[in-house]
């Protein structure tokens, strides 16, 4: 009996053993698998883009709240620099132009009776001191009363507090004018901005906009692509980031196609990671990683994709890249 308990202890204490060695490899294997190394024989990087003009897309809007009036543009349409767009109702501006222009004019017009009222006060001050200094020489020679004398100086003394409120009241009239005149040129200025026009020559991608509908300041109204260079705006993760360099070719395919619709080279690459931002908005793209952004040049741009399609890119990285 006692022979077979010594047998036991010796089998648990292999399997004992045993069980820790695997343990040790186990923990090597997950360690190793932790500094996972992108291998140098990658030659190409795959990135998700999106077709956009170099400067990006333009959202027209207006600065002030009203009324959409007419609309001169439809989706498709090409537009020149200052092509007038959009136009909203102009009353409301017109009647704060209006009062505005009231408001001013009145002030003004208080300017000019302030004027004379100083002019006036000016007038009095002088022949109440001429009063006041005809009164004292009398009194100094003993032909005028003392209180003769304090009346002239107390007159002159009233005089002077009448002058001093005039130029005050003619400063707070100034500044009411400028204040004014500011106010017209806003109300000028918001008239204007009643016409949204075209900041750039393009093409119309979108109009949202309709006739009728009160809008808010900044609510877009519609899109627009300006006749600039076509790219594709890319993000690439993290992993790949740093094989990346200015000149790679890169060949453009619609997401979930093979065939190569358009071809270019990497103009353009930021300098630092980022969170993801273009392509963020389905949940299965929602992935706790960063990306380096970048702009892609394309070589032909006649017969591209549409503008916003989201593409995806073959970036051809070189074995310099990988040193």
């Amino acid at each position: 009996m006692k022979k077979y308990l010594i047998a036991g202890l010796g089998i648990l204490g292999l399997l004992t053993f045993s069980m820790t060695g695997c343990k040790g490899k186990k923990d090597k294997s997950v360690e190793s698998c932790s500094s996972y190394v992108i291998p140098d024989s990658i030659t190409t990087i795959q990135a998700i883009g999106r077709i956009q003009p170099m400067g990006g897309t333009i959202k027209l809007s207006s600065e002030v709240s009203g009324i959409i009036d007419h609309i001169y543009i439809a989706s498709g349409d090409t537009v020149q620099k200052d092509q007038l767009l959009i136009s909203m109702d102009p009353s409301i501006a017109k009647l704060n132009l209006k009062v505005s222009r009231q408001k001013l004019e009145q002030e003004e017009s208080n300017l000019r009776i302030s004027d004379l009222n100083i002019k006036k006060s000016e007038l009095s001050l002088n022949e109440a001191k001429h009063n006041y200094e005809i009164a004292k020489r009398l009194f100094d020679k003993g032909a005028e009363t003392r209180q003769n004398m304090i009346d002239r100086k107390n007159e002159f003394n009233q005089k002077g507090l009448e002058l001093q409120k005039n130029l005050q009241e003619r400063e707070i009239t100034l500044k009411t004018i400028g204040e004014l005149r500011e106010s017209v040129q806003i109300a000028q200025e918001n008239m204007s901005k009643c016409q949204i026009r075209a900041p750039k020559s393009g093409v119309i991608l979108d109009v949202s906009a309709v006739v009728g509908n009160t809008i808010k300041e900044y609510e877009e109204l519609a899109l627009m692509c300006p006749n600039e260079p076509i790219v594709v705006e890319a993000e690439v993760d993290e992993l790949f980031s740093n094989r990346l360099r200015l000149g790679d070719k890169v060949s453009v395919h619609n997401v979930g196609y093979s065939q190569v619709v358009a071809t270019g080279k990497i103009i353009q690459m930021s300098d630092f990671l980022t969170q993801k931002t273009l392509f963020s908005g389905l949940n299965s793209e929602q992935q706790d990683s960063q990306i380096r952004k970048i702009k892609i040049m394309l070589d032909d741009q006649s017969h591209l994709p549409l503008i916003g399609s989201k593409v995806t890119c073959d970036i051809l990285i070189s074995q310099k890249n990988n040193k």
